[in-house]
């Protein structure tokens, strides 16, 4: 390890290597600089019994062919450092009445729901091609730059998706049909993971929507970790160099310019640029420090709500899940076709055996490797206060108790084969990930999206914000996408024109 670079990286998730690895690739002197003692952040994999499991994403969104993590892929010749699964399927809702397949083909998708619905089949094609409109002029604005001059691009180049942009999904549903079990079948997605349909911003939902439904679904063999462990060994063969169990401490800043960082072994570097794909407020109010920072500036990033905090169990089941039958999917459960009521006294409601919902994460069991034979695994994920009365200690067992008991609605004699069980309360992720609340980013409403999201640039000069806590937001391609325009911005800076034509 070398004293000065041209780009220090805080955080060696995906975001933080996929940025290093292109900035490698282009012939900048990049450090990755990862606090724990793998890379991977959120996209990992632990093992327990010799049973492994995906704390966080299963799924490698926008790896079908054509798509932008794909061509990543090819050019930095990472693929062959890799091997894939197929997954037919992204989503199961099951609803009281209804249960509902988010396939990776919208037709059929389309198909399952006029079926369900016959009455709104004029509606429900109306919808999709909104949705696919939304979703290509999006993807169209990806790359455009901070300038006034690309901010005007965008009425021309988004006229579907400008009108929605301070609208919520309910908004934007409701302009088609008023059938809320319709609504519920086409928003499952989203109470688990984003929020209530009443909050979540209509073009988030509708990029999330797509990621599972454009293409091919794929998850790496061997658990997720094998993508950011392929983005590391594409990071070193262009150069770059990754640093593990290095924790940063501080952001140095010299007339408003961040020029480097201080890490916990007393060890400083500088560099030229300082990108932080980590969480934004550790990153802004702690590391780079308020007194660099308006108190307007500070107070937004403090007023922002995150992401629905999660309680997860992981368990180990001796049963075969995929010989049983059950499809390698998020099975997203609920008893109520208002998911609003999910989120009213979620304290309260966890204790409830009667309110079944939550998501079943049993993507993973289309990977035999990560069981041993006849055994599989599964995560149960519920939506929970951050901190509750008394403290998860005391209580988390419990609630993981309840979950079992819900989960018998998917797995009728799950109580039978549970072999291992550990349970991550939101004050476990905070811990291990250091991610405010636990978290994997900001709440997806409008307020705080599109426009109104955090942007890569910084009020400090040559300080970046990478990842889920930037825009576009989470998920493994925004990720990936996030790290490439702040790429694309500094490549730019530095001289190096058409810095990514050869993944556009």
């Amino acid at each position: 390890m070398k004293e000065k670079y041209d780009i220090i990286i805080i955080g060696g998730g995906v975001a933080g290597l996929s940025t290093g690895a292109w900035l490698a690739y282009k012939g900048l002197d990049v450090i990755v600089l990862e606090q724990r003692e793998k890379p991977g952040g959120m996209c990992t994999t632990f093992e327990r019994a010799g049973t492994f499991y995906n704390p966080a994403a299963t799924i490698l969104t926008g790896y079908s062919e054509g798509n932008l993590v794909r061509k990543y892929c090819q050019v930095l010749d990472i693929e062959k450092d890799m091997e894939v699964i197929n997954l037919d399927c992204a989503f199961k809702t099951i609803l009281p009445e209804h249960t509902v397949y988010l396939w990776p083909e919208v037709d059929k998708t389309i198909s399952d729901l006029c079926r369900m619905f016959p009455e709104e089949r004029q509606k429900i094609n109306e919808l999709f091609i909104k949705i696919k409109k939304v979703h290509q002029e999006v993807n169209s604005i990806a790359f455009l730059g901070p300038g006034l001059i690309d901010f005007f691009k965008v009425p021309f180049k988004c006229p579907n998706m400008l009108p929605l942009a301070g609208k919520t999904t309910t908004q934007f549903l409701s302009n088609y049909f008023s059938n809320q079990k319709l609504q519920a079948a086409l928003t499952g997605v989203l109470p688990a993971f984003m929020g209530p349909p009443s909050k979540v911003a209509a073009v988030s939902y509708i990029m999330l929507m797509m990621e599972f439904m454009a293409g091919e679904l794929y998850t790496p063999k061997g658990g997720i970790i094998k993508f950011p462990q392929a983005l590391n060994k594409a990071l070193e063969k262009y150069g770059g160099e990754t640093k593990l169990n290095s924790q940063v401490t501080n952001i140095i800043i010299e007339n408003n310019r961040a020029t480097g960082v201080d890490l916990a072994d007393g060890q400083r570097l500088k560099a030229k640029y300082i990108i932080a794909a980590c969480d934004a407020t550790t990153a802004l109010l702690k590391l780079a420090g308020k007194n660099h920072l308006k108190p307007a500036f500070i107070k937004r990033i403090e007023e922002t709500p995150t992401s629905p905090c999660l309680l997860v169990s992981y368990m180990s089941l001796d049963k075969d899940l995929l010989k049983a039958g059950y499809t390698p999917a998020h099975h997203l459960v609920s008893h109520t076709y208002n998911y609003d009521e999910l989120y009213d006294n979620l304290e309260a409601r966890m204790y409830s055996e009667s309110d079944y919902n939550h998501s079943l994460n049993l993507a993973s069991i289309a990977d035999p490797s990560l069981s041993p034979e006849g055994f599989s695994t599964l995560q149960i994920q519920l939506n929970v206060p951050y901190q509750p009365q008394g403290g998860w200690k005391k209580i988390k067992e419990n609630i993981g108790n309840i979950q079992i008991k819900r989960a018998k609605k998917v797995i009728p004699d799950i109580e039978e084969h549970i072999v291992v069980q550990e349970i991550a309360s939101p004050r476990s992720f905070e811990t291990i990930t250091g991610s405010r609340y636990g978290a994997v980013g900001w709440a997806p409403y409008p307020q705080y999206t599109g426009i109104n999201a955090l942007h890569h640039i910084t009020p400090i000069k040559n300080l970046y914000l990478a990842g889920q806590w930037a825009e576009p937001g989470e998920a493994i391609k925004c990720c990936v996408l996030s790290g490439l325009q702040v790429s694309k911005m500094i490549l730019d800076r530095e001289g190096l024109k058409n810095s990514i034509d050869e993944i556009l």
